[in-house]
């Protein structure tokens, strides 16, 4: 266990000091937990908001937070359902939460007073465009990204299925929006087959227009008669505003209507509070400050004393560039902004594996996907989202050769893939088969992913992160890796040798170097 806490702080850091990704993240960290950058040291996070990585209570931000000595198990908050004494079992692999407590950097450890769960969205799909790999759910644009983790869902192939069978699935999103209006998702989620005509609905983001008794937000109306406000009044109501409304929807009038509309900051904490914030930066830095958007929007950074790193090297302040996924730690002062102290970019080394499981060993606590044989560990958790619905779902409940499974995880430092998350599905056949993970090394025509040999060649389709063209062919996208850095997803056919060959499928960066 040693081992996974060690590489929790180096491997899943995303960004900081700290790490991040536990469903496998890069790592940057500082004194003895590995990786380069800023240094160890003991720090009072009083707010640390980000996407859960794994388990054990839970790993957020390259933290992992057990629960404050004495506290019942009941400190989950879980907003949409208005529920306040959930347990840890409530929460999954990509949701993005608020954790109110404190950790000590160096060791990658904290404890928990609370943690808050809230989508940023939860409603009715729109449109699916796996192509592009974006899907609409009341008028927001959601990207899919190859971080993003999937629930009670395989793959946007399902969404267009539903969508052409005449279904509209309700959808529940967590993850980063940027100043287009577009959310980065980190996970989404299938919460019903289909969304029924005035169900309760949530949206969060920037009040667009105003109009009488009316506002727009994402791409639906709100209407505000009889509505209940939270930290505002009706007269607070202006574009720009941060706002979260929850509300029932009507399809047919693209209304939201017994509104609860809360002002919302930019980043949920105090003035004076210790914060880490993830999110995609907006552009450069200019007057020593950067935008930053994160769950709920534009952050701003004030970044003169801060520190930079770049993949746990120390780095310049030239790491900040539009697009680029970054972890800041600081404080917020009483603007609301973040006077940064560290400020980091790391590619995220996340493993995710989508496929039958070949074998399992129970007594060595072991399954095998793809050719990839992963560990399970004490937090791993389990969930059957096939039409078995077995509940508990276990290891044991596992079949050979025959169940479809997505998993989540990382590598330790003794180089075990570990299994955060598996996930069960009804089969659908061979063609929903990827294969993702830090690339070990490569030649020419090849990348070593996880120990499985991927070939390309002219006919690859090869990707960015957001499934736009990368230019250059082979060369110039073997070019761009880095071993034992980049992450890549691959899809393709799986040969009798072990290998994966993708000749004719596709190969889709992580994260660009």
């Amino acid at each position: 266990m040693n081992n996974l806490r060690n590489r929790v702080s180096a491997i899943f850091a995303f960004l900081t000091i700290i790490s991040m990704n536990a469903c496998g993240v890069g790592g940057d960290t500082g004194g003895s937990s590995g990786g380069g950058g800023f240094g160890g040291g003991s720090f009072a996070g009083d707010t640390n908001t980000g996407q859960i990585v794994g388990f054990g209570s839970i790993i957020v931000n390259g933290i992992e937070f057990s629960r404050k000595t004495g506290l019942a198990d009941n400190r989950v908050k879980l907003g949409f359902d208005n529920i306040s004494g959930a347990s840890e079992e409530r929460l999954q692999v990509g949701m993005v939460v608020k954790v109110k407590g404190t950790f000590n950097s160096a060791t990658g450890k904290g404890e928990y007073e609370s943690i808050e769960f809230q989508p940023e969205l939860r409603g009715r799909l729109d449109e699916v465009n796996d192509a592009a790999g974006t899907v609409q759910a009341m008028g927001r644009t959601v990207q899919i990204e190859p971080n993003t983790q999937f629930g009670n869902l395989r793959d946007l192939a399902e969404l267009a299925t539903a969508l052409a069978g005449g279904l509209h699935p309700e959808l529940e999103v967590s993850g980063n929006l940027d100043g287009n209006g577009i959310l980065h998702a980190t996970r989404i989620s299938r919460v019903a087959l289909d969304f029924a005509n005035n169900s309760r609905v949530e949206i969060k983001g920037a009040i667009e227009t105003v109009g009488t008794g009316t506002f727009t937000i994402g791409g639906v109306t709100v209407n505000t008669a009889g509505a209940t406000f939270a930290n505002m009044t009706a007269a607070d109501i202006a574009v720009a505003l941060l706002v979260e409304v929850k509300g029932t929807f009507n399809t047919t009038t693209n209304t939201i209507t017994n509104a609860r509309i809360e002002k919302k900051r930019a980043v949920e904490a105090e003035a004076d509070d210790k914060v880490l914030v993830k999110g995609i930066a907006a552009g450069t830095i200019a007057n020593d400050s950067f935008t930053l958007n994160g769950p709920n929007g534009a952050i701003t950074v004030k970044s003169a004393a801060a520190a930079f790193s770049k993949n746990g090297v120390a780095a310049t302040s030239a790491i900040v560039t539009a697009g680029t996924l970054l972890q800041v730690e600081g404080s917020l002062d009483a603007s609301g902004a973040v006077v940064a102290t560290k400020v980091a970019v790391e590619i995220e080394k996340t493993v995710k594996l989508l496929g039958i499981m070949s074998a399992k060993d129970g007594t060595a606590g072991t399954l095998t996907v793809n050719g990839v044989k992963l560990t399970v560990v004490p937090p791993t958790r389990f969930i059957d989202s096939s039409s078995a619905r077995l509940s508990p779902f276990t290891l044991a409940d596992l079949i050979a050769n025959v169940d479809h499974v997505g998993v989540a995880g990382f590598v330790d430092a003794a180089g075990k893939v570990i299994a955060a998350q598996v996930e069960r599905f009804d089969s659908q056949g061979n063609n929903r088969t990827f294969i993702q993970g830090p690339v070990s090394d490569k030649t020419a025509n090849t990348m070593t992913i996880l120990g499985i040999t991927v070939t390309v060649g002219a006919g690859t389709r090869f990707e960015n992160p957001d499934k736009t063209p990368f230019t250059g062919g082979p060369t110039a996208f073997i070019g761009a890796i880095v071993p034992n850095v980049t992450v890549v997803k691959a899809r393709g056919t799986f040969t009798a040798t072990g290998g994966l060959d993708a000749t004719t499928g596709e190969v889709q960066l992580n994260q660009l170097p």
